[in-house]
């Protein structure tokens, strides 16, 4: 189990049946241009029980690990606004 209490989290039980994720993480440094850096990360997830304490005060031990298979950045090489 990855909550306490005997009680999964729903997204967890759903990689348990489908471990494929993505996560994209962007920016809008400029409204005007809207043309946001970002990057897309695919990839294979694993649940960790133990570890993720050490993420920062508040975390507990369980995170999610994503071993990615596809890494796709945009817009990172230009220059800072």
């Amino acid at each position: 189990m990855l909550e306490g209490q005997g009680q999964e989290r729903l997204y967890v039980r759903h990689l348990r049946v489908n471990p494929q994720a993505a996560l994209v993480v962007d920016d809008v440094p400029d409204e005007q241009t809207w043309q946001p850096p970002g990057i897309l990360i695919k990839g294979t997830t694993v649940p960790r029980t133990e570890g993720g304490e050490v993420l920062g005060p508040g975390f507990g031990p369980n995170w999610i690990e994503v071993v990615p298979n596809l890494v796709r950045p945009w817009g990172i090489d230009s220059p800072a606004l």
